[in-house]
This record gives C-alpha cells, sequence and structure tokens, in this order.
C-alpha cells in the first residue's frame, strides 16, 4: 500500500509535490537536530563532567560507529521494509534518546555513559534514516526523461 502511495507522489510535479514537501520539511527538521546534538552532546560533557580529549574521542566516534557496523547491511535491510516507516520510527529513536538527556540532568542520573548510549543511539537511528531517506525520494520525486 506504501508503494501505491508513493507511485501516486511520483506522478505529480515537484512543486505540488505534498510528500516531496512532508520529505522536505521532515528531513529539515531532523538534520537540525542530529547537527544540534552532535554539538551539544560534547559540549555538555565538557561543561558538567570535565570530559578530556579521550571522552570527547569516544562521544564522536559513538557517532560514526553504526556506520561502520551496520551501514552497508542496513542498505539491504531497508531494500525489504518500507522507507517512511523506517524514517519515523528511526527520528522517533533518535528523539527519545535525545529527550533522556535533560530528563536524566533533571534527576541527577546524567552521566559520561549516558552520553555515550545517547550517541550511539542517534548514530545506529542516523544510518536507519539516511539509508531509508535515499529509497524514498526515488519513489515520491517524478523521474526526468531525457
Amino acid at each position: 500500500m506504501t508503494a501505491v502511495r508513493e507511485q501516486a507522489f511520483a506522478d505529480v510535479p515537484l512543486r505540488n509535490n505534498r510528500g516531496f514537501a512532508l520529505l522536505w520539511f521532515g528531513e529539515g527538521v531532523s538534520v537540525l537536530g542530529t547537527a544540534t546534538s552532535s554539538v551539544l552532546l560534547p559540549l555538555l560533557a565538557v561543561v558538567t563532567f570535565d570530559a578530556g580529549a579521550a571522552w570527547m574521542g569516544v562521544l564522536t566516534a559513538a557517532t560514526w560507529l553504526p556506520w561502520v557496523l551496520i551501514g552497508l547491511p542496513a542498505g539491504a535491510w531497508i531494500d525489504q521494509w518500507p522507507a517512511r516507516p523506517v524514517m519515523i520510527f528511526a527520528d522517533l529513536v533518535a528523539a527519545v534518546a535525545a529527550i533522556s538527556v535533560p530528563i536524566a540532568w533533571l534527576l541527577g542520573v546524567l552521566s559520561l555513559p549516558h552520553l555515550l548510549v545517547v550517541a550511539l543511539l542517534i548514530g545506529f537511528a542516523t544510518v536507519f534514516l539516511r539509508t531509508a531517506h535515499t529509497k524514498l525520494v526515488v519513489g515520491i520525486v517524478p523521474a526526468r526523461s531525457a
């Protein structure tokens, strides 16, 4: 059913394509959140926990490690799943992980390992989100014949 809806979006010119507009808006919000967390997690580690260079490296690596671990198989998995639900689920996982940081801080249980787990979860979510994005764009944007 999703493939039928994506194909219906693909038949509409891009400027009138509601599916493309929704994708563009959602991706804008998602990229803003991911970019913000990639800056704020290390900053929070330094300011709150006086984290050194080693922790900064670990936090940065945790964001990129999922690409090394599951980047290639994620493409094969996403080919078998509908792209839109995968993207929504990945964004929800990243949002819950990011929201856990201020909640843990308010409860007084925020720690460097918590920030590390958050960075890993956001990294894994980003792998699935970016991979599904490519598949979804093909279904939404009409092909131009030369």
